[in-house]
């Protein structure tokens, strides 16, 4: 069934919020889950390949070349971002100079939303697809629409990508707030076959605008949050479009470790599920809740768990 999808409703630019080139300015949602102390570990995603499928990425200072890009959306432009939103998502993943969560991975692009933020479900399913037959990781998706039952072809696009070798799929939730009763989550953040992520501000309280239900999996930072923009500087923007690219480092980060101790990471939605269920803050309800779902992922936590002997 073919239907528009696009970036999730009120995602919000902060106009009063540009940055020159330069510096990369403070970032509160880094020193928030102490993702300096984990690069300053070694781990810093690297070997590790992440798709960032939105509305493609523009070159920037601090941002890699992408390994892989396609275009599924027919652009005169190519995979390049005109939008803006696709190029502040993959800042946020993969963003060097203390700008990102997993600097040294890998980026793979797949522009599934056009200029306008909107794209066909069947150049989306198409880009999981691909994007994990490029060798992806971990693939991110901040797009979604108003929510519904699964759809067939969606589901089987995910099945595809984890056929290929993708180890984990994560989706934003949206952004049409939730007021404790009626499910607002979109797809594909509803479907089992992702990681639902929502979003919380520096207070660590979940974002007003951050949908919620009984499938939201895991709450990362998505207010305020300053990555890259089309003109080579910085920009701060919200809404779960950008806690979603967040999770995705993470699961790079955890990848990269697990690696390195010679440990297979967890493969596929159930597995990535559990994991991190038993290294998160437990915001929210005791427990899972509709809002934080499991709570906000301690990095940190992961790391310990599986220090070698003799780390110091």
């Amino acid at each position: 069934m073919e239907r528009e999808i696009g970036i999730p409703p009120d995602h919000q630019v902060h106009a009063d919020r540009v940055y020159a080139h330069g510096t990369v300015p403070p970032k509160w949602d880094l020193v928030m889950l102490k993702i300096a102390e984990v690069h300053r570990r070694g781990v810093t995603g690297k070997g590790v390949k992440i798709a960032i499928n939105d509305t493609g990425v523009t070159s920037h200072d601090h941002l890699p070349a992408p390994i892989a890009a396609r275009d599924f959306t027919g652009s005169s432009s190519g995979t390049r971002d005109r939008n803006g939103h696709g190029t502040h998502c993959a800042g946020i993943a993969l963003g060097r100079d203390g700008l990102g969560v997993a600097p040294d991975a890998d980026l793979i692009v797949a522009k599934v939303l056009g200029d306008s933020g909107s794209g066909s479900t069947t150049g989306i399913n198409n880009g999981r697809v691909w994007a994990a037959d490029q060798g992806a990781d971990v693939i991110s998706e901040s797009l979604g629409d108003g929510g519904g039952p699964d759809i067939p072809e969606d589901v089987r696009a995910y099945e595809k990508a984890y056929e290929a070798g993708a180890l984990v799929c994560v989706a934003a939730l949206g952004n049409a707030g939730f007021n404790g009763s009626r499910n607002t989550i979109g797809r594909p953040g509803s479907y089992r076959e992702s990681i639902g992520i929502a979003a919380i501000k520096e207070d660590g309280r979940i974002a007003n605008f951050s949908s919620g239900g009984k499938q939201a999996d895991y709450a990362t930072p998505g207010q305020n949050i300053i990555s890259c923009n089309l003109n080579n500087g910085f920009v701060a923007m919200s809404g779960t479009s950008m806690a979603t690219p967040f999770m995705a480092g993470l699961c790079a980060l955890v990848i990269q470790w697990h690696r390195m101790q010679g440990l297979t990471p967890p493969k596929g939605f159930a597995e990535w599920r559990a994991y991190f269920q038993r290294f998160v803050k437990d915001e929210g309800t005791p427990g899972h809740d509709h809002s934080y779902g499991y709570g906000v992922p301690m990095i940190l936590a992961v790391l310990d768990s599986l220090v070698p002997p003799g780390w110091v």
